[in-house]
């Protein structure tokens, strides 16, 4: 497998490798674990491997699918040092969501998302001066907010955020991700009671964060819905699928954008 644990280790870019190098080199030097030993196991090389061979892992020149097979002996062996490098990994700009980046661009659409502040009731009313515009409105951290949403169809939602190039399912009520929808103008989320809206709120993150909120019929928003979880990043693999389930969707769908500003 080359995606491992959210990983796409064939696109893994130098300083990835390089990661992956540091560690495993740290795992040899506190354990009796050698080279040739891991070669041999991991990527089931019964000779030992050729001069040099450390020098191009050390460098970030390792091939990407002999990376995939080192990481994923390491998880299945030594998971506490597997562990480290996913959170070294994190630190780094690692390409994400290509597939789905490509498809947000398409077919994401301004215009139909609104940020509401709730601490001072006014709307942000997205402009379209630029391709990734910021809504209007600048929140504070803490400060409540929803967000109005205008549909041309009922049936659900299933909201993302991006915060740092990382998408997170965006929950729409304690318990759910997803939330009824009917046609025309309302809050997203609501609290249920005559259409009022349930406050959420930025607690830690400033700079720009990017929403998407898909609106489709349950059964696909349910489906998609389904493989994210509260508060867990989506990996990438995982944007992909959403982007070609609803490539070959049979139902109508909206996919709606907006960027917005938080300041401390």
């Amino acid at each position: 497998m080359a995606i491992e644990d959210g990983f796409d280790w064939l696109t893994a870019s130098p300083e990835a490798r390089k990661i992956l190098y540091r560690h495993t080199k740290r795992l040899i030097d506190s354990s009796s674990l050698t080279w040739s030993r891991l070669y041999r196991e991991a990527l089931g090389q019964a000779n030992a491997p050729g001069q040099g061979y450390e020098d191009n892992f050390r460098s970030g020149r390792i091939g990407r699918a002999k990376a995939a097979r080192l990481y994923r002996w390491i998880r299945d062996n030594h998971a506490g040092i597997a562990d480290r490098i996913d959170a070294a990994l994190g630190d780094i700009s690692q390409p994400r969501a290509g597939a789905w980046e490509a498809f947000l661009g398409a077919h994401g659409r301004y215009g139909s998302l609104e940020i509401v502040s709730l601490a001072q009731q006014r709307p942000g009313v997205v402009a379209f001066a630029a391709s990734e515009p910021l809504a209007t409105s600048t929140l504070r951290l803490g400060e409540p907010f929803c967000f109005r949403l205008h549909s041309v169809r009922a049936g659900a939602a299933l909201a993302l955020q991006s915060v740092a190039g990382r998408w997170f399912p965006l929950p729409l009520s304690p318990d759910h991700l997803h939330q009824a929808i009917s046609r025309g103008s309302q809050y997203l989320p609501d609290a249920g009671e005559g259409g009022e809206p349930a406050p959420l709120s930025e607690e830690s993150d400033v700079g720009r964060h990017r929403f998407a909120v898909l609106v489709a019929d349950d059964t696909l928003v349910r489906d998609i819905g389904a493989g994210f979880s509260a508060r867990v990043e989506v990996q990438s693999h995982h944007l992909t699928a959403f982007a070609e389930r609803l490539e070959v969707a049979g139902s109508q769908w909206q996919l709606m954008r907006l960027n917005v500003l938080f300041v401390s």
